[in-house]
């Protein structure tokens, strides 16, 4: 019965007949083999092409070519948190090796397209990182503690957006502390969180989920719970706003101590609990598939997705390993995951590698779902 009820929600988000890598591609294909893999904070926003880090190096992977090899790996220095665009030909990430030559010191963010790497920001505080490239690949958001818009920044970790083509924007504002940006469709939209009062813009200590309207130069919270919301994403059609939240936003916004997967509908301005495990659930990322939203997390270690209007709930087995990471990959079968567990073959593996799962020839085991729409 459960194989049933997953093929038929599987068979009504089928994709056209002409982009059926389902039927040919086996149902695990190990991305990584080698090393500790991570996936980044923002998921790819198509399935062309997938950004991971294995041993601090940075890896642009096309996981339907074979063999299976990086169409581009940058290794000099420490890098991290790589953002790529949906045709998988820009990646930004933060790095200490200045391969852009700017001669800038500490942690710098660059980008690389088919030709050139470039820095988007040469930052003298050598405090940038954590960037996010926009769905087309024309601009990108990141961190950094310096005054990079002349604003007059005393040192606040602050938000920053810059087109790869225009001028330099603060999009936080306060002395609180902003980070984990995520840009919407177009650039017209961005996210982030941060701990700045929106009136005052004194450090409140508690973090809150900002929106920011690129178009309108604004920007302000669309939560305002007693515990700390973080890590918003946005999906790749750029509606859905997904994040983790430890206060009860559904009640009366109390710290609750443990973080649960909400999201918010940018069109509807509705919002939704996800999840409300007793262990908490974390790393919240969506896809549009279809009609409805897929939005994927890690609940104590077991990875699940939740398909947002049709309130279904699904367990991506993981078993006997430390999962740390599952993502969409826009697309109605595919998803990445992040674990020790060896889903190639049996049993773990001594460091964390990185999957794709074919969901149409490895199903999802149905769980029980708890969406909660408010207010």
């Amino acid at each position: 019965m459960r194989h049933a009820v997953t093929s038929a929600v599987l068979l009504a988000l089928a994709v056209p007949a002409a982009y059926a890598h389902h039927r040919q591609t086996p149902p695990i294909v190990a991305i990584t083999t080698a090393g500790d893999a991570t996936l980044p904070r923002l998921a790819p926003p198509s399935r062309k092409a997938l950004a991971v880090v294995v041993d601090a190096t940075v890896n642009v992977i096309q996981p339907f070519r074979k063999p299976i090899v990086p169409a581009f790996t940058f290794a000099a220095g420490s890098n991290g948190n790589p953002s790529i665009s949906s045709n998988g030909r820009i990646v930004a990430w933060d790095t200490d090796a200045d391969p852009a030559g700017t001669g800038a010191p500490g942690r710098q963010v660059v980008a690389q397209n088919r030709f050139t790497l470039v820095a988007p920001a040469v930052d003298p505080t050598g405090t940038s990182a954590n960037p996010a490239v926009d769905l087309l690949g024309i601009s990108v958001a990141f961190e950094s503690t310096g005054d990079l818009a002349g604003t007059g920044n005393s040192g606040a970790r602050q938000v920053f957006y810059k087109p790869f083509t225009g001028a330099i924007r603060q999009l936080s504002r306060g002395s609180g502390t902003s980070g984990n940006p995520a840009i919407g469709l177009r650039g017209r939209i961005a996210v982030f969180d941060s701990t700045s009062h929106p009136v005052t813009g004194a450090d409140t200590g508690i973090a809150q989920i900002w929106l920011a309207n690129l178009l309108a130069g604004t920007a302000d919270p669309i939560t305002g719970g007693f515990g700390a919301s973080e890590r918003p994403t946005l999906s790749n059609d750029g509606r859905v706003v997904v994040f983790e939240s430890r206060a009860d936003l559904a009640g009366d916004g109390h710290d609750t101590g443990t973080p649960q997967v909400f999201m918010y509908d940018t069109s509807s301005r509705t919002f939704a609990r996800v999840t409300n495990e007793p262990g908490g659930c974390v790393g919240a990322s969506a896809a549009r598939i279809k009609r409805d939203w897929r939005i994927a997390y890690v609940c104590s270690g077991s990875a699940y997705f939740t398909m947002l209007h049709a309130n279904q709930r699904f367990h991506v087995a993981t078993d006997g390993g430390d999962t740390t990471r599952l993502v969409p990959q826009a697309d109605a079968y595919f998803m990445l995951v992040a674990t020790t567990a060896n889903l190639a073959g049996a049993g773990t593996t001594p460091t964390h590698q990185v999957y794709m799962v074919n969901l149409f020839a490895r199903p999802p085991t149905p769980a029980a779902s708890s969406v909660v729409w408010y207010p």
